[in-house]
């Protein structure tokens, strides 16, 4: 009975564990994981006796170093402009970013004081305000453009109560976290890098893998058009270089009598049938 009565004990505690912790993973958010590719061009070989601010060195793994400017700061500041990642959903707290914008992302810009702001939802249009200041109001499916922010609300969110707290915050800040939920992997025997982001917000989450990439070829691309300008200066630079002194030794040869009288022999002989011979006069 003692043995029975300690099985039983046993099997209650092992059950009240398995419940609670179904109970805990039935109560975590779902996660969601979007994929896309880049390909990573070639680097080229710098011009011969062009001076680079960047050192060459061919034994560095071009494929590693670009998933980590695929991970870097700058490149997630531009994908947080993109989708608008500043403005953040404050309360209600499981109100999805989708559900309130309906995947028209807001946008923020420079203008948009940090702090929060509240947008009132009415029965057929909805305000932004911030403490007893209104910014406007537009009906739902429009665009409110007020204080450096453009909200799209495209219908009421079903939602406990008639308002939602929104907050802008710092961009580095809002970079910062969407960096720590990027990953990225190389193709076996491939130039191409496969980035991942996971997220909670489905739509969110695939449109901002692809802002990644966009933001990372928008880089490359730059950087790209940077090089190009640098090399095209310097081979501008190598021809003035060469052209000033033919055009000082044309100059002087035409300014010597004597040299132009060669130089018009020299002619006539190679050309027989010219009328020219000698110097005129």
């Amino acid at each position: 009975n003692a043995l029975r009565r300690h099985w039983l004990i046993a099997l209650c505690g092992l059950t009240a564990v398995v419940a609670l912790g179904m109970w805990h993973t039935l109560r975590q958010p779902r996660l969601y994981q979007a994929s896309t590719t880049v390909r990573i061009g070639m680097q080229q070989a710098p011009i011969a006796g062009m001076p680079t601010a960047q050192t060459y060195d061919y034994r560095v793994d071009r494929l590693q170093s670009e998933q980590q400017v695929i991970r870097s700061q700058e490149v997630a500041e531009r994908v947080v402009d993109s989708v608008g990642l500043r403005l953040a959903i404050v309360r209600p707290e499981h109100l999805s970013r989708s559900e309130l914008f309906g995947g028209v992302w807001p946008s923020v810009d420079s203008t948009a004081r940090p702090g929060d702001y509240a947008l009132a939802l009415g029965s057929q249009t909805f305000e932004l305000r911030q403490g007893a200041v209104s910014y406007g109001s537009a009906r739902y499916g429009d665009t409110l453009r007020a204080a450096g922010l453009a909200i799209h609300v495209a219908s009421r969110p079903n939602i406990d109560g008639d308002e939602v707290i929104l907050s802008v915050g710092s961009k580095i800040h809002a970079a910062q976290a969407l960096r720590a939920s990027i990953g990225t992997r190389m193709l076996p025997q491939t130039d191409i890098v496969e980035v991942t982001y996971t997220g909670t917000d489905a739509r969110l989450v695939r449109d901002i893998a692809n802002a990644i990439a966009e933001s990372y070829a928008g880089w490359t691309l730059e950087g790209n058009r940077r090089s190009a300008e640098r090399e095209s200066d310097f081979i501008a630079e190598q021809v003035d270089d060469l052209w000033e002194p033919w055009m000082r030794h044309a100059d002087q040869a035409l300014n010597d009598d004597r040299l132009l009288e060669i130089m018009q022999a020299a002619w006539g002989k190679l050309c027989k049938k010219s009328k020219t011979r000698g110097p005129p006069g």
